[in-house]
């Protein structure tokens, strides 16, 4: 191999690690835009839901309730599960500190209507309801204790 042979492979080989590193870069940038493309479609997902809720929640500071007021409530508090299970749980990255700048404080506010708390003791006292055993981690982070008065 003559001495060009050799300075052109050379060159076409530092080139194509160059290429490869531009690629490798970019789709790592594409990836990270991509994952808060999701996230944010997410996040909207979840008050999409939450305002659809929240309109049928009646007088939140009354114990008294419908019973499509009631499904509402229990439902509520299942979509505070989901909020802290997607932002500690499934995509802390991407939704962890979601959780500590919002929808903590959230969960926690609501123990303060009469209304919500009433359905979370309920579903959490019920012997026909699991929720309890697996949003036990959610139930400890809002600090729910029931028969407190918060």
């Amino acid at each position: 191999m003559n001495a060009w042979n050799l300075v052109v492979t050379s060159i076409s080989g530092a080139l194509s690690a160059l290429a490869a590193m531009v690629a490798v870069y970019m789709a790592v940038r594409a990836e990270g835009r991509t994952r808060k493309v999701a996230a944010a479609q997410l996040y909207l997902e979840m008050r999409s839901r939450f305002i659809g809720l929240y309109t049928q929640l009646g007088d939140m500071d009354s114990t008294v309730a419908t019973a499509a007021e009631y499904k509402a409530r229990v439902a509520f508090w299942h979509h505070c599960y989901d909020e802290w299970y997607l932002s500690t749980r499934f995509a802390p990255r991407e939704f962890g500190d979601l959780w500590q700048d919002f929808y903590r404080d959230a969960g926690r506010s609501a123990l303060h209507h009469a209304g919500l708390r009433a359905a979370l003791e309920d579903l959490t006292s019920s012997p026909h309801s699991r929720f309890v055993v697996y949003a036990a981690g959610f139930i400890q982070a809002i600090g729910f204790f029931p028969h407190d008065d918060g």
